[in-house]
C-alpha cells in the first residue's frame, strides 16, 4: 500500500485505490449479482481469524492465515493484506493500457489461488472479494484485452467452479456459460490465440470435478468444441483436448445411474454417450487424423481410467478395432499398437476386459505391420491379446 499520498503499485505500476476507475462494463455486470429471484447459497461459517504464532508462513501457505482451532494444513483463508490489494490487482489486469509483459506472474497468481481454493471455501473467497467476479465479467466485454489475461481469467473461473457450491454461485449470474459457451471467447478474435484456447481447456479441466458440471458441459456445447480442438494447429492444445475428453468420460462414468447392475458405456450421462458415439464414428472414419485422434483418446482412457465401466467400453468398441486390423495396410498402425498395449495392461487382473475367438495373434500381427520388431517392442504381458 502507499503512504503519504503515494499511489499503490502492482508490478511497479501505479494503480487506483479502489475500483472507481474500473471500466464501466465490468461494474454493470454485477449490478444485480446475484439475482434477487434466485436463492442465495449460504456462506460457510468461518472461525475467528488469528495471526500465526511465528509470523507468516512461507512456502505454499504464503499469503494465507490459519483459522482458530484448525490444523496446520486443513483450513486457511486469504491474508487481509492480500485481500486489500486484490481490487488494485484486478484493475491492472482489466486495463488494456497496462499489458502484462511477463506471464510468469500470472502463473504464480494461479498457483496462489489454487492453494487458497484447495485449503478452504472458494465461495467464501468470491463473496469476500467481489472484484474477482467483476474481473471475470469484465473480460467478456468486447475490448482489446491481452490473450494472456483472458486465458488467466478462464483458468481462474474453472479453478473456483471446481467446488460445487461455488459452481452454483457462478451459475446464478450466467457467468460460466458466457465464459465457456459460444457467447464467450469462442466467437471472438481472441480465440485465434493458442494461449486462449489452452486456457479455455484448462479452465474446463479444473471445472469438471463434480456431477453438476456434466449437464453444463453438454448444454453449453463445450464437448463439440473439444472434438474440434483435437485437430488444433497447436500440438499442446490438441493433446490437452484429448486428455480433457478422457477426464470428462471418466467423471461421467464414475457414478452410474441407480438401478443398473453395473456401469456400461451406453448407460452414462448424455455427454458420455456423445463422446463414445464420437469415438465410434472416428474409428469408422476414412480420414487418418480423425482415426489417430480416437485411438490416442482410447489409449489414454485405458491407461489412466480403471473404473468398472472400462470393460463395457472396450466390449463396445473392440469390434471396430478388429475391423481396422483386417485392412491392408493397417491404418494408423503405430497408434493401434499403443492402444492394444494399453488395453492389455489395464484389464482386470492383467487380462483384457473382453476375450473372444478372434484369435491371440492380433497384437503380433499389428506389431509386424507397424514395423515394430521384437527388440523395439515394449514389454508385453504374458497373457495373449484378444479382441471381442
Amino acid at each position: 500500500g502507499g503512504r503519504d499520498g503515494q499511489a499503490r503499485r502492482v508490478w511497479r505500476r501505479p494503480v487506483p485505490r479502489s475500483l472507481s476507475s474500473f471500466p464501466e462494463p465490468g461494474r454493470s455486470g454485477l449490478s444485480a449479482w446475484p439475482p434477487a429471484a434466485l436463492p442465495r447459497i449460504p456462506t460457510p461459517a468461518v472461525p475467528v481469524l488469528v495471526p500465526p504464532r511465528h509470523g507468516r508462513w512461507r512456502g505454499p501457505g504464503r499469503g494465507l492465515r490459519r483459522l482458530r482451532g484448525a490444523s496446520r494444513n486443513c483450513s486457511f483463508i486469504m491474508d487481509p493484506e492480500c485481500s486489500r490489494l486484490l481490487p488494485a490487482l484486478c484493475a491492472v489486469l482489466a486495463d488494456p493500457r497496462q499489458p502484462v509483459a511477463d506471464d510468469t506472474c500470472l502463473e504464480k497468481l494461479l498457483d496462489w489461488f489454487k492453494t487458497i481454493t484447495e485449503a478452504g471455501s472458494s465461495l467464501l473467497v468470491l463473496q469476500e472479494n467481489p472484484c474477482l467476479v467483476e474481473l471475470l465479467f469484465h473480460v467478456l466485454k468486447p475490448q482489446d484485452l491481452s490473450p494472456r489475461v483472458l486465458s488467466f481469467s478462464l483458468r481462474l473461473a474453472g479453478m473456483f467452479a471446481a467446488q460445487e457450491d461455488c459452481f452454483q454461485y457462478l451459475q446464478q449470474g450466467e457467468l460460466l456459460p458466457r465464459l465457456f459457451g459460444e457467447a464467450g471467447p469462442l466467437g471472438g478474435a481472441a480465440w485465434t490465440a493458442p494461449t486462449v484456447r489452452s486456457g479455455w481447456i484448462q479452465g474446463l479441466r479444473s471445472l469438471a470435478q463434480h456431477p453438476r458440471a456434466l449437464p453444463f458441459l453438454a448444454d453449453c456445447g463445450a464437448v463439440d468444441t473439444i472434438f474440434s480442438l483435437q485437430g488444433d494447429s497447436s500440438l499442446f492444445v490438441a493433446s490437452a483436448a484429448g486428455q480433457l475428453l478422457v477426464h470428462i468420460l471418466d467423471l461421467a462414468m464414475r457414478a452410474p445411474p441407480r438401478g443398473h447392475p453395473g456401469p456400461q458405456a451406453c448407460d452414462g450421462p448424455a455427454c458420455a454417450q456423445k463422446i463414445v458415439c464420437h469415438l465410434e464414428d472416428s474409428l469408422r472414419a476414412a480420414a487418418a487424423p480423425q482415426l489417430t485422434q480416437a485411438l490416442n483418446v482410447l489409449t489414454t482412457t485405458f491407461g489412466h481410467c480403471h473404473g468398472l465401466w472400462t470393460p463395457g467400453l472396450w466390449g463396445r468398441l473392440s469390434p471396430l478395432v478388429g475391423h481396422l486390423l483386417e485392412k491392408d495396410p493397417v491404418p494408423a498402425s503405430h497408434a493401434l499398437v499403443d492402444l492394444l498395449l494399453s488395453v492389455a495392461r489395464s484389464g482386470p487382473g492383467g487380462h483384457l476386459p473382453g476375450r473372444a475367438g478372434v484369435g491371440g495373434s492380433l497384437f503380433s500381427s499389428a506389431s509386424l505391420r507397424a514395423g515394430v520388431t521384437p527388440a523395439s517392442r515394449p514389454q508385453w504381458p504374458p497373457q495373449e491379446c484378444y479382441l471381442e
